[in-house]
């Protein structure tokens, strides 16, 4: 029973992983700025240790944390502005929502939030998974974000719908983030090889 080559151990560890992982994206996001290092991160791990079977995540995530930082700092102080920016007007808007221009300035405002935070869900996800340029993944996380518009539909569904999760049943919130970002690696990867070629390792693996 306790095999480590049974189908239900290897769940069981997984779902560790997962866990552990959630406890410590949610303690390295707690300076803010550091919230773009900590999902590149996350991002990284997942791939390795869930996905590819390789290495321990406590030893991954932190290792990839201190890779990530310097790359990841500057675009989520930008991206966290014009976040921060969006929502304050979008507050301001709130009481005039049920008007006719009120509500279409409101609404617009929110489509814009909600595509900031989809792009920087692309953008700290190439972070994590690429050593190119930030300039260059920025550029590949823009066409991502207005070239698929089936999948961000799907990204923004699962990540509101988590969100919310959180917010009523708030214990969940040292399991959703591990979960979301083992559902993240399954949506982004087809998106990444569609802008850049390199070897569909994780297929390969997934397959075996």
């Amino acid at each position: 029973m306790f095999d480590q080559n049974n189908r239900i151990i290897q769940v069981l560890n997984k779902l560790t992983d997962l866990v552990i992982l959630s406890c410590m994206w949610l303690v390295s996001c707690l300076p803010v700025i550091t919230v773009g290092a900590a999902c590149a991160s996350a991002y990284d791990a997942v791939v390795k240790v869930i996905r590819k079977d390789s290495g321990y995540m406590f030893q991954t995530y932190w290792q990839a944390f201190g890779k990530n930082w310097r790359r990841s700092w500057l675009p989520a102080l930008a991206l966290e502005g014009i976040s921060a920016i969006l929502i304050a007007i979008a507050v301001r808007l709130w009481p005039i929502r049920d008007q006719f221009f009120g509500g279409v300035y409101f609404f617009m405002t929110c489509f814009f939030v909600l595509t900031v935070v989809i792009f920087a869900t692309h953008l700290y996800s190439l972070i994590g998974r690429f050593t190119l340029s930030v300039r260059t993944l920025s550029l590949v996380a823009l066409w991502m974000t207005f070239t698929r518009p089936l999948g961000n539909l799907l990204l923004a569904f699962v990540t509101l719908g988590l969100c919310w999760m959180a917010s009523v049943f708030w214990p969940l919130i040292v399991a959703l983030p591990g979960l979301y970002f083992w559902f993240l690696t399954n949506v982004e990867e087809p998106g990444f090889h569609r802008f850049l070629d390199y070897p569909d390792d994780l297929k390969k693996k997934d397959e075996m």
